[in-house]
């Protein structure tokens, strides 16, 4: 039984420990940190349950203290109930439905990667932009309260997309990296103290 035992004990030291590919997480060959810890074994694999996390302390005598297990089982616990809230969020996200406001003038079709295309006018403060519609891959984004800052790529150029409203709430939970984007909005100059594609 206790080398039943022994085999789903996973050590943990942080001083002598390592998380490269080849830790074993033995007592002679320990993680480095719990994160790797559980990344290379998750309690899932385990065989048989229960999979311990034990932590190795120079000062401790006795690594398989029941309060480093607890307190690996509180973070998975507490990993659970985030990915938890997030599935719900995404299907709260999913049911919102956006449509385009037919009283606005139709979008003109443009390429991200275009430099200075016909017909489009940029919106300052004092005039409204020409309304465009573009296609690309998401590169990179970043949420606040308000606005959702989205980098769309067609391979050959870069355009800033700013999204509030409605939109705001859901793009931070629908929007991935790589995924591909269909946007329609308001072409707008950046402003002279601000730097964006």
């Amino acid at each position: 039984m206790d080398d039943v035992l022994e085999k789903t004990i996973i050590y943990i030291d942080k001083n002598r420990g390592s998380d490269d590919r080849w830790t074993k997480g033995t007592k002679e060959n320990p993680f480095a940190t719990l994160f790797a810890a559980y990344l290379n074994f998750p309690p899932e694999s385990s065989s048989p349950p229960p999979l311990y996390y034990t932590r190795i302390d120079a000062t401790e005598s006795d690594p398989g203290t029941p309060e480093w297990n607890e307190a690996a089982k509180s973070a998975i616990k507490k990993a659970e109930e985030n990915e938890e809230k997030r599935q719900l969020a995404l299907i709260e996200a999913r049911q919102l439905v956006i449509l385009q406001d037919e009283g606005l003038p139709a979008a003109i079709k443009m390429k991200i990667s275009a430099q200075n295309p016909s017909g489009v006018i940029l919106g300052k403060e004092t005039r409204t932009g020409t309304r465009a519609r573009v296609v690309g891959r998401i590169d990179n984004l970043g949420a606040s309260k308000t606005r959702t800052f989205v980098y769309l790529s067609d391979t050959r150029g870069v355009l800033l997309c700013i999204f509030s409203g409605p939109v705001n709430v859901v793009a931070p939970i629908l929007f991935q990296k790589q995924a591909s984007l269909e946007v329609y909005g308001e072409m707008k100059e950046v402003p002279t103290e601000n730097k964006a594609p």
